[in-house]
């Protein structure tokens, strides 16, 4: 399956197309929320920022030695984000 992919429902985690890897970041989207996974071109360290879509607030940070493991972690938080919104609709 390519690097860059959507999916045209927005179910589940998916890709967003970015410029290139090179410019040391990648965006994922789940439901209301994305995660950008940046690699620091200084120390090749990597964060990943959660944001509701549309809102400049940064909800969730953390950083990261390797890209692999921000980008497991930032898919968790997206999925924990999500899940918050999906109980709070069911309980109204």
């Amino acid at each position: 399956m390519p690097s860059n992919y959507n999916r045209v429902r927005g179910q589940g985690i998916h890709l967003v197309a970015a410029q290139r890897r090179s410019q040391g970041k990648t965006l994922l989207t789940l439901g209301n929320y994305v995660a950008e996974i940046i690699v620091s071109n200084k120390d090749e360290n990597c964060h990943y920022i959660v944001q509701r879509i549309g809102s400049a607030e940064i909800i969730e940070l953390a950083k990261f030695d390797d890209f692999a493991s921000a980008e497991a972690e930032a898919k968790l938080a997206l999925d924990r984000w999500h899940s918050r919104d999906q109980n709070s609709s069911q309980v109204a």
